[in-house]
């Protein structure tokens, strides 16, 4: 149960975050602070090393980059997916982030959902809602509001909590001292449900309405972890995919170089029609699955079967061959970046390929064995699904640009 509640958490999270490096393509990310005596009357958008807010923000605060501050007000929504996350302003409505490090000390006026390796809640923080959290550690101080859940490594409680409180402890977060503490000072004023395999450890000073111990058995790292053969075995066949998949596409290339390398161009030229056109394919993958089951449906009645059958299966090939094939655009468009456009078609193919794949199998690896494995499988998913949705729509554009073209040529002959 514990896997299946990770893994729709990794999913659902990702979800939400997918909708900032989509918004930040329509969004003039020049500048990446909000100074103090500034205010954006609109959603606010960044992508950048370092992101900050120190005035005003009246709709949500949307952020992308290695570290995100917040200092200043935002009347909507905080979302962001950062290495380190600091808020000590004020968010008048949800906080979401995905962060190694997340130091929460303003006032939140909904929830807070954090998926992180550390959050750190100060004793000047207030939410209004509710607090769930994911994290190698958690430390809570300051006010809750609504419901707590918090699940994690190792777990410290000073804070005061006018709801129920939910706490799983385990060591799959991969802190040795698995452990709750609450601590002197501490108030709960519903309901405290502790899930753990070591006795909790609650001070005289604090004072709790009510209190519940599920003990869970024990488990050992033999049971936490694969052994590093496992590990090499499967990391060897991705790599071995890699190379396979680089050899198809060099022959792709032989095929057809001009659309091959223009196809890398687009995506860096134009990006917003690169991104509708795989928005689109997205949906009409959808799309195509409804037609096929309504079709199977049908034909069972009026028609041969065969008909949704050939159908679903042309469809099948087609988004296959073209959801495969995504990478390579992308990776044209990396190499083309990190090189200058210099260099060969090939090489600069084979470095924006070579950097993809090494993300994937980093984040792939950080995801299952760091404390923190949550926060880089989600950024895998993100990953994984950016480059496909720009990769499909370079490619159905390259096509359909090329299919132009050559119809062009026909009617002038």
């Amino acid at each position: 149960m514990k896997r299946i509640s990770k893994k729709a958490a990794a999913i659902l999270c990702s979800a939400v975050l997918l909708l900032i490096p989509i918004t930040l393509v329509f969004a003039n990310a020049s500048n990446s602070s909000v100074s103090k005596d500034q205010t954006i009357t609109r959603d606010w958008f960044a992508l950048d090393q370092a992101v900050s807010n120190e005035g005003t923000v009246k709709g949500d605060f949307i952020s992308l980059g290695q570290s995100v501050t917040s200092a200043g007000r935002i009347e909507g929504d905080l979302l962001c997916a950062a290495s380190d996350v600091s808020m000590s302003g004020k968010v008048d409505g949800d906080v979401r982030v995905a962060a190694a490090t997340v130091n929460l000390s303003g006032e939140i006026g909904k929830n807070v959902n954090a998926f992180a390796g550390s959050v750190l809640m100060g004793d000047s923080a207030r939410i209004g809602g509710n607090l769930i959290a994911f994290a190698n550690t958690i430390e809570v101080d300051g006010t809750v509001k609504g419901y707590s859940r918090l699940n994690g490594g190792k777990i410290i409680l000073k804070g005061d909590f006018a709801g129920d409180v939910d706490i799983n402890v385990d060591s799959s977060y991969g802190d040795t001292d698995v452990e709750l503490h609450v601590l002197p000072g501490t108030k709960i004023q519903g309901k405290l449900t502790y899930k753990g395999a070591n006795e909790a450890f609650i001070a005289d000073g604090a004072q709790v309405n009510s209190f519940q111990w599920i003990q869970a058995a024990e488990k050992t790292k033999g049971t936490e972890t694969k052994g590093a053969g496992e590990y090499a075995i499967k990391y060897l066949r991705m790599l071995i995919a890699a190379a396979i998949y680089f050899f198809i596409a060099m022959l792709v290339y032989r095929l057809f170089p001009g659309l091959f390398a223009y196809q890398g161009n687009i995506v860096g030229e134009k990006p917003l029609k690169v991104l509708g056109m795989g928005l689109a394919a997205v949906g009409l993958v959808f799309a195509a699955i409804i037609t096929f089951i309504f079709l199977l449906a049908v034909t069972a009645f009026i028609a041969s079967p065969m008909v949704a059958v050939v159908f679903g299966t042309a469809m099948t090939l087609a988004y296959v061959l073209i959801f495969y094939f995504s990478t390579i655009p992308v990776s044209m468009w990396l190499g083309n970046v990190l090189l200058n456009g210099k260099n060969n078609v090939p090489t600069r193919f084979g470095i924006g390929f070579l950097t993809i794949t090494a993300v994937q199998v980093l984040l792939k690896l950080l995801g299952e064995v760091s404390p923190a494995g949550i926060i880089f499988s989600t950024l895998w998913y993100i990953f994984v699904i950016i480059i496909a949705i720009f990769g499909t729509g370079a490619l159905i554009y390259g096509i359909g640009n090329a299919v132009f073209r050559l119809r062009h040529v026909d009617s002038v002959k």
